[in-house]
């Protein structure tokens, strides 16, 4: 630096202000925000490494051309280093402007911003104080209403009764752009199609008191001599075969109406023999009627079902003032079709690494999909996926190369989403019909036969997705593999859960997620409940309640009850780093005939999205450990009760490419509710806390567009077990961890 600059290494936001301390620091953190000149970020133990950086590559630059330099220095050059920050006495009195324009927004109208400088010539920096001197806020006291348009003020105490400009609230911006949004809002769903927000003005009064003022809310007439219109709905003309590349004005048309459709009238050329698609499914797609207010809620909502509709490819829905009837507006509605079969296809790689376990295992999955989008012409869509995967064990000392083979076939008959007023709780809601059936053969282990069919209504909202099935059935035909079988004669817990069984039962799933906040904060939720067996004990109660029955003298249904539930929490930090955590608790509880919960529906950890440090269903449960941990077998692992706790710090390592990298840690378990064989694998509230596997690591993340691929590198730091080779207490740091970490090469974020 040269001779009377100065480097600031620290901005200090101070409040003299008598509000509680919640609010006071609320307002340190915005403000400190809209400073003009922020510190060089820190990057390791406190040390601003990108500017200093910046100078060793700047000093090498002054000594070469920069197309000579390294690839190294041109990486640092365009995505790490950061040139110092300076003192500008200049911005810092633009940051001083900015915070109490900031503040008056807020409502604090005579709030005065200082900047004061605490400069260290000796080490060249200085420390940035703003002080902010906020007197009271300046509140609503009451908020009156005006207008001189009769066609509005017929409405106004409507308006009115739902203001926001509450008495208490805060004289903001915000508040008064969310009042004047909402009133044209209001109005445009009212019929008044040609309103706009520059007719609403607002003003307010301090003459009786200075923390509080009367505000007057005056909607403005178009112009002196005209009033604001009031539109109705008028006639609906749908072109429901509609290609721009064939339609002429002159076209022979037929029309079709629909007795309860009044004034909707569908149309195809006279060269078309007959309809694409039945009425119904496009006419109860609409959210408006003839002879309704116009509503530009209304109007976006029948434009988004309309589009749902699958077999169109484009839908154009045009308003037009009508001709004929004044104050009125048509709609004319062009569909273009799309073809009516599709295929497709997608791949999934993933992979786990482990050699402490002597495991390297890689795992390729391949989608093909065919879809019909108009099977029974009422807009149904059919589909039909069949998928192969196998998972390879690269190092295997024994010769085989298939650790697990995966075998599904899946299909899908999807309704059109119901509009029955008969039945307003199916309202809104889209039916499912699926089919499948999964084979799958995990080496040295078994190889089960899983048949399913399940019908499920789909509701699906802006922020989240509710999916209630009155009716599944799963039937699980297992076979154990002769070198499994002495596992299983030895717990005869587990080897309750390979019996053939039948499941039939219910289950509701419920997922949210919320918008990003202006602090950057999301989260996401996923709830479900299941229960499976109570119809068929009903059954059983009715006709043989001595005896449990079986179907075909092998097969005996399963009775349980399965709950989970997932949250994620995401915090952006800024445009380059985030901080992500999520907390997933299981729990399942067989009862009735059952003593276990299939082993198909219950809980496992470990894995690419989950704890990484250990591969699927490695760890537990509880504090077990099998004896052929450390040999060349498939772990199986699983309990009925599962916690786990993940986060990660995600940063962006290369802006050009694409390329993220993330720091994470990972720690859970799963438990048995009972363990006869007392092998330390049940769930006890005391001692659970010393039973968690914590996984730490690192990854890199790169983006392709259309999918994220992604490499972790996950290390054990503490074994659910106790053991001798632990290098710190019994639980901490397995011997050779530093060396041994368990590699994962997946798709898609952890979570």
């Amino acid at each position: 630096m040269e001779d009377g600059e100065l480097l600031v290494v620290e901005n200090t936001v101070k409040i003299a202000s008598n509000s509680s301390s919640d609010e006071t620091g609320l307002l340190q953190y915005d403000l400190s925000r809209v400073i003009k000149q922020q510190p060089n970020r820190d990057n390791f133990f406190g040390q601003p490494t990108r500017m200093k950086w910046h100078y060793r590559v700047e000093h090498r630059l002054e000594k070469k051309d920069y197309q000579d330099t390294t690839k190294f220095q041109k990486w640092l050059l365009e995505n790490y280093v950061e040139p110092p920050v300076l003192y500008d006495r200049g911005l810092m009195e633009e940051s001083t402007e900015t915070m109490t324009y900031y503040l008056n927004n807020l409502g604090y109208f005579y709030a005065d911003v200082t900047a004061d400088t605490i400069p260290n010539k000796r080490k060249k920096t200085v420390e940035v104080v703003y002080t902010a001197k906020v007197r009271q806020l300046l509140t609503i006291d009451t908020t009156i209403f005006e207008t001189d348009d009769d066609s509005i003020r017929a409405i106004l105490p409507q308006l009115e009764a739902n203001t926001l400009l509450k008495e208490g609230k805060p004289i903001n911006k915000t508040i008064f752009g969310s009042e004047k949004n909402r009133i044209y809002s209001e109005l445009q769903n009212m019929g008044f199609t040609y309103f706009y927000r520059n007719y609403i003005f607002f003003e307010g009064d301090t003459t009786e008191t200075e923390s509080t003022a009367k505000v007057i809310v005056t909607i403005a007439r178009p112009t002196d001599t005209t009033f604001h219109q009031q539109y109705k709905i008028g006639n609906i003309y749908i072109y429901t075969q509609y290609n721009p590349l064939e339609f002429r004005p002159n076209t022979a048309l037929d029309t079709l109406t629909v007795e309860g459709y009044d004034g909707f009238y569908l149309l195809k050329s006279s060269e078309v023999e007959k309809y694409l698609v039945k009425p119904k499914p496009i006419l109860n797609a609409f959210a408006f009627k003839k002879g309704d207010d116009y509503s530009v809620t209304a109007y976006d909502k029948t434009r988004q079902q309309l589009s749902a509709i699958e077999i169109y490819q484009f839908v154009r829905v045009r308003p037009v003032p009508s001709e004929e009837t004044p104050n009125t507006i048509d709609f004319y509605v062009y569909m273009n079709p799309d073809q009516k079969m599709g295929l497709g296809a997608d791949f999934e790689l993933n992979s786990i690494t482990n050699n402490i376990t002597s495991v390297n295992n890689f795992g390729i999955f391949t989608n093909l999909s065919f879809k019909h989008r108009n099977l029974l012409r009422g807009a149904e869509v059919f589909s039909i996926r069949p998928i192969a995967g196998i998972e390879l064990n690269l190092n295997s000392d024994n010769g085989r190369l298939f650790n697990t083979i995966d075998i599904r076939l899946q299909s899908d008959l999807a309704t059109t989403t119901i509009r029955n007023r008969k039945f307003n709780y199916l309202n809104k809601s889209q039916f499912h019909l699926t089919t499948s059936f999964n084979y799958i053969s995990r080496f040295q282990l078994y190889q089960y036969n899983l048949f399913s069919l399940s019908g499920n209504f789909d509701w699906q909202f802006e922020n989240s997705r509710r999916i209630i099935t009155p009716a599944f059935v799963n039937l699980v035909l297992p076979n154990i593999d002769p070198l499994f079988q002495p596992t299983l004669d030895e717990n005869p817990l587990l080897a309750r859960s390979f019996d053939r069984q039948l499941i039939f039962g219910s289950n509701y799933n419920y997922q949210y997620n919320s918008p990003i906040s202006p602090r950057g904060i999301s989260h996401n939720m996923r709830i479900s409940g299941e229960v499976a067996g109570t119809f068929l004990s009903l059954i059983n109660l009715a006709t043989n309640p001595a005896k449990g029955f079986e179907f075909f003298d092998t097969i005996s249904y399963s009775q349980y009850s399965r709950f989970e539930f997932n949250r994620n929490l995401t915090i952006r930090f800024n445009e380059t780093t985030s901080l992500a955590s999520r907390v997933n608790v299981g729990l399942g509880i067989p009862y009735g005939n059952s003593e276990d919960m299939p082993y198909v529906k219950q809980f496992f950890s470990g894995g690419d999205g989950s704890i990484r440090a250990w591969q699927v269903r490695e760890v537990g449960p509880g504090a077990y450990i099998y004896p052929f941990l450390y040999e060349d077998v498939v772990p199986f692992q699983t309990g009925n009760l599962k916690i786990e706790l993940n986060t990660e710090f995600r940063f962006k390592l290369n802006s050009n490419y694409d390329v993220d990298a993330a720091f994470f840690a990972d720690a859970g378990n799963v438990w048995l509710l009972s363990d006869p064989e007392g092998l330390h694998r049940e769930f006890n509230p005391e001692t659970f806390l010393s039973q968690i596997a914590i996984g730490t690591g690192f990854g890199f993340r790169k983006d392709f567009g259309f999918f994220v691929m992604r490499l972790d590198l996950g290390y054990k730091v503490r074994t659910p077990y106790a053991s001798e080779t632990n290098q710190v207490g019994d639980h901490f740091f397995p011997n050779g961890w530093w060396r041994d970490p368990n590699y994962v090469i997946a798709i898609g974020y952890p979570f």
